[in-house]
């Protein structure tokens, strides 16, 4: 997890505590698998899932490239097959959007088309994605 992805789980971490959520853990080290996401989650209510945070950096509009590491892909699709809980949470200017499926797709053309796979997207951290992070219904 590079400074600026620190940074945002750093917030996420806040989110959780401050909106009574659950716990948030951040598992990424250098003896974990390919793959497995930055971020554990465990809400109150019994609801778990995984977490990967990604920032584009620089991004001026245009074609969008998510930066997966070798094998996060297989084991984002992998696990939301299994879970429905899985995530990639991305920054990109000042706003937030979370993924939950579609993970094979690495490039997006624009903006617009990137959102057809997006569950929630806002410049804060509110109680939308509160209740979003605690279903385990995710819509496919």
């Amino acid at each position: 997890m590079d400074n600026i992805e620190t940074e945002i789980y750093k917030k996420l971490k806040l989110f959780f505590d401050t909106y009574k959520v659950g716990e948030i853990i951040k598992i990424e080290s250098g003896i974990t698998c390919l793959g497995i996401p930055d971020s554990y989650y465990a809400c109150y209510n019994g609801i778990h899932g995984w977490i990967e945070i990604k920032q584009l950096k620089n991004y001026k509009g245009g074609i969008i490239s998510i930066p997966y590491r070798p094998g996060q892909q297989a084991w984002l699709n992998l696990f939301n097959k299994i879970i429905k809980t899985v995530y990639v949470f991305i920054l990109i200017k000042d706003e937030y959007y979370l993924i939950n499926k579609n993970f094979k797709q690495k490039r997006f053309v624009n903006l617009e088309a990137l959102c057809h796979n997006v569950i929630w997207h806002n410049k804060k951290l509110n109680t939308d994605l509160k209740s979003v992070l605690r279903r385990n219904n995710v819509k496919d």
